[in-house]
């Protein structure tokens, strides 16, 4: 966050002339709003709403006009999915995965353990408030045997995709889990009209293993009923309201871990589907956010519950942006202001070990196998992308555009100022993350995306510095991707794929008119569904 904003004011012969340091919209509205209430304008009590003076009104009641619409991924490239693109084409033969209900299959006791290990570590999404409890049950089979097939369906997947040597080199990636999901799927026919912690769990792993499905396999309409269902239980079960019943503190956490999860999954899908959001309204929603609990000891399992507890709150300021500025109507100007203010706050709130100032993304060592660091990029990944996702929709149709055109100028040249920046800071942090001594289990390629589009709104410029840098992050993102472990994964390829063509100036022109055009999609340029004819 930028310390206060220096600003004058000066009469010239063409008018009254505002000079100012500010590279932020909120500090712009903040000189509308404080400058402007100190001149003394006769009150018009009709167009007051909240204020004495009808010149802060004014300035609370302005609209920025939007050119683009909300950023969209229109595929599930989140790696929390662990989709999969199979090399064969052939339908899978369905009778070989058909089981009894109440069926069981039996597991090697090492393959158990490594899958588990899997689960406590990758399966950010839920970091369990007691982790060993549910890893002895699950050894012992003393659990919910619904909630043990679907984490060993998704562990199981994701272990062939990232982890290798858990399984065969061989072996299909999407039929690895299938035996679980299929003996989980039968077990919930006896237990979804019957709402428990378990189900909910359970439900939230099935909707993440079907919505990762790849090819014949894929049914959308599946997954989405799971996330109903894990919804509507979480609802009935009042995990949205506290006080909860009882006395044992790590229930309770489990509950708004529970609820944070299911809550995080809807935005998620929200955020690349046209579905709503489902939950109550804000008002409604009196559960406190999740926290580190004293017994969790552990200093790894504490980084990846920190981890969680942070990205559920910048996760809570993204629902606002997508309730604010996803419509059809223009956002005020006060809307707009207040959430970069909300996400400058989040980040001064994070530990410091999460922080990253700009001169340590080169400083920093990086070359660690402990989750602190993964989680101090991944933040910021996501700090940074929101900023660029909140501003790109007002980026202007051409990047020269802030110097010809003055009644845009102001809004249009803070917006590409900042989505550079922040862009800028996305292509830093990848040559960070590659220095890290840990899988690429948890790398979102939706980060790279966004820089990527601001890049190419860049590349449409007639100035040669303004080129030249936006051809050099990209070729920087390029070059890091084609390196990385996961630069065999189709959507990866794809996307350097795109970037060379880009570079070379072929459709160029046409990608970002489209990726930025008040009519077009984002997803359109570079992720997934225009990069196939693009994680």
């Amino acid at each position: 966050p930028t310390g206060k904003a220096n600003w004058t004011l000066s009469l010239t012969p063409n008018g009254l002339r505002i000079d100012t340091n500010i590279i932020s919209l909120n500090d712009l509205y903040g000189i509308l709003l404080n400058g402007l209430s100190q001149l003394q304008i006769p009150r018009r009590p009709k167009t007051i709403r909240r204020t004495s003076s009808a010149s802060v009104a004014s300035a609370e009641d302005a609209v920025i006009v939007k050119h683009n619409p909300l950023y969209k991924s229109k595929d599930v490239i989140f790696p929390l999915y662990s989709a999969w693109e199979s090399n064969s084409s052939s339908p899978p033969t369905q009778a070989r995965w058909d089981v009894k209900r109440n069926a069981t299959i039996a597991i090697d006791a090492e393959l158990l353990d490594q899958l588990l290990h899997i689960y406590e570590e990758c399966f950010l999404c839920l970091p369990l408030p007691d982790m060993d409890t549910f890893i002895r049950r699950c050894k012992t089979q003393t659990g919910s045997p619904l909630l043990l097939n679907a984490m060993l369906a998704w562990s199981a997947r994701h272990a062939a995709i990232y982890h290798r040597g858990t399984f065969p080199s061989e072996q299909d990636p999407n039929r690895v889990g299938e035996p679980y999901f299929r003996v989980a799927k039968t077990l919930l026919k006896d237990q979804f009209l019957r709402p428990t912690l378990d189900t909910v769990h359970a439900l939230l792993l099935m909707y993440i293993y079907s919505i990762g499905k790849t090819g014949h396999d894929r049914d959308e309409s599946e997954a989405y009923t799971f996330l109903g269902l894990a919804t509507r239980m979480s609802v009935d079960m009042g995990l949205y309201r506290e006080p909860y019943e009882g006395n044992d503190e790590a229930e309770k956490e489990l509950k708004r871990r529970l609820f944070a999860a299911a809550e995080f999954l809807e935005t998620l899908c929200a955020s690349h589907s046209e579905k709503p959001l489902m939950f109550p309204l804000d008002e409604a929603i009196t559960v406190r956010p999740p926290r580190v609990l004293d017994t969790e000891t552990n200093l790894e399992r504490r980084y990846r519950t920190e981890f969680t507890v942070y990205r559920h709150k910048i996760n809570q300021i993204y629902r606002k942006i997508h309730t604010s500025v996803s419509g059809k109507t223009d956002p005020y100007l006060a809307t707009v202001s207040d959430l970069e203010k909300q996400l400058k706050e989040w980040y001064a709130s994070l530990p410091e070990y999460f922080k990253i100032l700009p001169p340590q993304r080169k400083t920093r060592s990086w070359a660690s196998t402990s989750f602190r660091e993964q989680a101090c990029l991944k933040l910021n990944f996501e700090y940074h992308f929101q900023m660029c996702q909140l501003y790109s929709v007002f980026l202007p149709p051409h990047p020269d555009e802030t110097h010809h055109q003055a009644t845009t100028s102001a809004i249009s040249f803070l917006s590409l100022r900042l989505c550079v920046e922040n862009a800028d800071a996305i292509t830093d942090l990848l040559k960070c993350w590659a220095q890290l001594r840990q899988p690429w289990c948890h790398f979102t390629l939706d980060t790279l995306v966004m820089a990527c589009l601001v890049y190419s709104h860049q590349l449409l410029s007639a100035k040669e510095d303004v080129l030249a840098h936006a051809k050099r992050q990209m070729l920087r993102i390029a070059h890091t991707l084609s390196r990385s472990p996961v630069k065999h994964h189709k959507y990866v390829k794809t996307l350097v794929s795109r970037i060379e063509h880009q570079i070379k100036g072929d459709q160029v022109e046409e990608a970002a008119a489209v990726a930025l055009s008040p009519g077009g999609q984002h997803a359109n340029v570079p992720t997934t569904s225009a990069l196939e004819e693009h994680p």
